[in-house]
Formats: structure tokens, sequence, C-alpha cells
């Protein structure tokens, strides 16, 4: 068998850091076109952008033990289209608090 994750079709090719910069002492994470074609790349595949999140998500408990935070305050959510984030949440219900809406507040103010 080969090495893991050496086969990938041509549609799941994520943009790699090499293919933006020739300088080896200059960070290519901090090149405008790696950064806009990686967040391209989230946007045209969204179930890699849920993994993605759900694998930091995990990590983040399973190294430090830490409580997480609300997941709408991280980047990566915020960065996903309302589409996604609803998958997110169809994935992931207990990230989220069950609640209930208030109906909008009547001209009497009751």
């Amino acid at each position: 068998m080969g090495t893991a994750g050496a086969f990938q079709p041509k549609s799941l090719k994520a943009p790699r850091p090499s293919q933006f910069t020739k300088n080896k002492t200059l960070s290519a994470f901090a090149n405008k076109d790696y950064v806009a074609a990686n967040e391209k790349y989230l946007k045209d595949n969204p179930d890699i952008a849920i993994n993605k999140l759900e694998g930091a998500r995990k990590t983040f408990v399973a190294k430090t033990g830490g409580k997480l935070r609300d997941v709408k305050t991280a980047g990566a959510y915020k960065k996903m289209s309302e589409s996604t984030q609803a998958k997110y949440k169809k994935r992931n219900p207990k990230e989220f608090p069950v609640g209930y809406k208030l109906g909008k507040q009547s001209i009497l103010g009751a």
C-alpha cells in the first residue's frame, strides 16, 4: 500500500503552500493568493470545512482538556456560508443550546 493521503481525486486537491511561493524563508501562509485559494477551496467543499472545524475542536479538548467556547465565535465557523453552517449544526446539535425564539414585540410593547 502507498502512504496515507497519497491518492487524492483531482476535484479535491487542496492548494499547497509550495504552489504559491518559491522563497523558502517566506511563509506562503502570509501570501494573499494562497489564503484566497484556500478559502475558495473550503467554500467549494463544505464537508471538508466542517471536518476541519470538528477536528480542530476535538483536538483542542484532547490536548488541553479545556472547555470549548461557543462555536459561533470560531473564525472557521464565521467564514462558512449559511448553508454550510446549517449542515454543521445538523451534524453537531450538542454544540448549540436548545432554546426558544421570542416573537416580535408588538407596537403596544406587550
